[in-house]
């Protein structure tokens, strides 16, 4: 083999190397985070996983066609996550009345 033609297969490998190899797997990287970062699957997180490792190429694709679209990974459905809300109350304003000028539940999580 020449020197030229050593040079046009380390340059053939190197770009199937960053062309194709790396792309692949940061998408895999990508798909393992989003597996586990979601809380909205819940325990199929293990079927999700095994599917994106046992068949990398389907199961990965599978899962970015079906996965359910609008999640916030930073937002948590739990009451505890929320935000509190300060209202101003004056020192002459009666607890009772105090308490009906809090913003109701509902409200937050359409706000958000």
């Amino acid at each position: 083999m020449s020197v030229i033609e050593e040079a046009i297969v380390a340059l053939s490998f190197g770009f199937f190397f960053i062309l194709i190899v790396i792309p692949l797997v940061m998408v895999f990287l990508a798909t393992v985070l989003d597996i586990l970062w979601r809380q909205d699957i819940g325990m199929s997180k293990l079927l999700w996983l095994g599917a994106a490792v046992l068949i990398p190429i389907f199961g990965v694709l599978y899962y970015w066609l079906v996965r359910p679209k609008g999640f916030d990974i930073y937002r948590k459905d739990d009451t505890s996550a929320r935000t509190p809300t300060l209202v101003l109350v004056s020192s002459q304003t009666p607890l009772a009345e105090a308490q009906t000028q809090l913003p109701e539940p509902e409200r937050l999580d359409r706000a958000a």
